[in-house]
């Protein structure tokens, strides 16, 4: 069994959450299913806002056993003076600074109850005490993910930028050599843009194209788009797609019309669906999609069951015959390599070994135009997030039911700018953004990206599951706090992990000594 209290405090508005957060990181680590996380981390963060919003302070206790999450809000008062009334939706006596901040709905109690299987309330003037279980069931089906991200761990500093800066902790320091774990990773650029001395790449060969026939046979050359806004603004991008049609026979093509026939189809598919979860989540990127099957299991159903713009691209021109594609993230090679694993169809160029094709080409650089169009305002329906912190705070409001039905579609993305943001760029994103959205750029009335194919739907990762059931995991998890309770608690990642939680993990699982701690007495780690 597992088990856990929280001290909540009156007012903490900042802090709410975290008992949700708690309780939804022991339930995905025991293999519990997606549905049932969800369910309970909306429960639990409304108990948690009722004793902020309405109490003097107080606790939230949970456990957690192979069946069952029982869970505990006890406050020390005032009390709730009609119990009746405040279990109606929509009646609430939050206070006016509670309101401003999006809460008080009167929603909480109501929400409460529909999300659980037993529930009870008791109140007087000297506080109220909540009770609710869940019954648990495991996560059945799972989806492997390969990770494309690769470190040379020669490189490394240890200036601790990378275990602290990965949305999902995927990256540990051990000695000197750096490692990822390949259950966490989500195949984000945030590695390869955040590390001063270039530890992380893709894991995909730099090559030199214009040797060994690498672009022998080749029928068509898909440039992602801000790749092809990249080459314009230096005045490239036409000569060179001419020079590749004269000097190889080959089509350069972008993905522009492609990604706006994407954003097209699911603005459709939000008009002719009856859809219970809002916002629909655009599969714009791979990595954000992957983060939600390891994380945010509970978030696959909001995502709009459509290819990726590149992968449509690609389903189109391998048709016409082999294809070069140029991958702008890890996440891209990952979901290529799985869909196109055994095909000889379809090769990969770094984008590094692409702007060194270019650079040694022979054709002359026109002039790079200025951009003299305005960013396109978004609809008030619709919304665009990047970056893993704001992405990240996004999903975590999602997935406690915080998001205002009014917006109905978002576009999240892992680098800040979007895909404009990747890491072979010297140029400001939002520039490039600005770039793609005037119209007479690039041939966006292209009759084949008119239509995007229908995809398979998205399922859960194994992620930060500890074990094949949720008994072996409980056990696992035992184990890990048992330990965790010998570190200091100060999350410095000196020992190679991003907090003592992570290295308690380390030493359960993988081994790792406590001696890496630089903050235990030597006394203690002798006994």
């Amino acid at each position: 069994m597992a088990s856990g209290s929280i001290k909540v405090e009156k007012g903490d508005y900042g802090g709410g959450g975290r008992a949700s957060a708690e309780i939804k990181s022991v339930l995905s680590r025991v293999g519990v299913s997606s549905e049932i996380i969800k369910r309970a981390v909306i429960a639990v963060f409304e108990a948690e806002m009722n004793i902020i919003i309405h109490s003097y302070g107080g606790q939230i206790i949970y456990r957690v056993d192979e069946d069952t999450l029982e869970v505990e809000a006890i406050d020390t008062g005032p009390g709730i003076p009609n119990i009746v009334l405040a279990m109606k939706e929509g009646y609430s006596t939050a206070p006016p600074e509670a309101r401003e901040l999006g809460y008080g709905a009167g929603m909480g109690l109501p929400n409460i109850k529909k999300n659980t299987d037993f529930f009870y309330i008791t109140a007087s003037p000297k506080g109220t005490t909540l009770k609710f279980h869940i019954r648990l069931t495991p996560q059945e089906n799972f989806e492997e993910i390969p990770v494309k991200v690769i470190p040379e761990s020669k490189k490394c500093k240890h200036c601790l930028d990378c275990i602290k800066e990965c949305p999902t902790k995927a990256i540990r320091l051990r000695g000197d050599e750096v490692k990822i774990l390949y259950h966490r990773c989500v195949n984000c650029n945030r590695c390869v843009e955040i590390c001063p001395t270039g530890v992380f790449d893709f894991l995909l060969e730099v090559i030199q194209p214009h040797r060994d026939g690498f672009l022998d046979s080749l029928s068509t050359v898909i440039i992602p788009s801000p790749v092809a806004s990249k080459l314009y603004i230096e005045g490239k991008w036409f000569p060179w797609r001419d020079f590749m049609k004269e000097e190889y026979g080959v089509e350069v093509v972008t993905l522009i019309p492609w990604d706006r026939a994407l954003e097209q189809t699911v603005d459709e598919y939000l008009s002719n669906s009856d859809l219970k979860n809002l916002p629909v989540i655009s599969p714009v990127c791979p990595s954000v999609i992957q983060w939600i099957q390891t994380e945010y299991p509970s978030l696959i159903g909001y995502v709009a069951p459509y290819l990726f713009s590149f992968i449509a691209s690609i389903d189109y021109y391998v048709r016409k015959g082999k294809v070069l594609y140029v991958p702008i993230c890890p996440s891209q090679i990952a979901t290529l390599e799985l869909l196109y694993k055994n095909s000889n169809s379809i090769k990969l160029l770094h984008p590094r070994a692409l702007f060194d094709f270019i650079r040694e080409s022979r054709f002359e650089s026109t002039r790079g135009d200025k951009c003299i169009s305005a960013l396109e305002s978004q609809a008030n329906y619709k919304y665009a997030i990047s970056g893993v912190v704001p992405v990240k705070k996004f999903m975590d409001k999602l997935e406690k039911g915080r998001v205002g039905k009014e917006l109905k579609i978002v576009e999240l993305y892992a680098c800040y700018g979007g895909c404009y943001g990747f890491p072979f760029t010297d140029l400001e994103p939002h520039y490039l953004s600005w770039l793609m959205r005037s119209s007479d750029l690039f041939d966006s009335t292209r009759e084949e990206v008119k239509t995007l194919f229908m995809a398979s739907s998205f399922k859960p990762r194994k992620g930060i599951r500890l074990g094949f059931s949720i008994r072996e995991s409980l056990e696992k998890l035992a184990l890990i706090e048992d330990m965790s309770k010998s570190l200091p608690g100060r999350d410095c990642g000196v020992c190679g992990a991003p907090r003592c939680l992570d290295f308690a993990e380390e030493m359960a699982i993988y081994n790792a000594s406590i001696d890496k701690c630089p903050y235990i007495p030597k006394k203690e780690k002798e006994s």
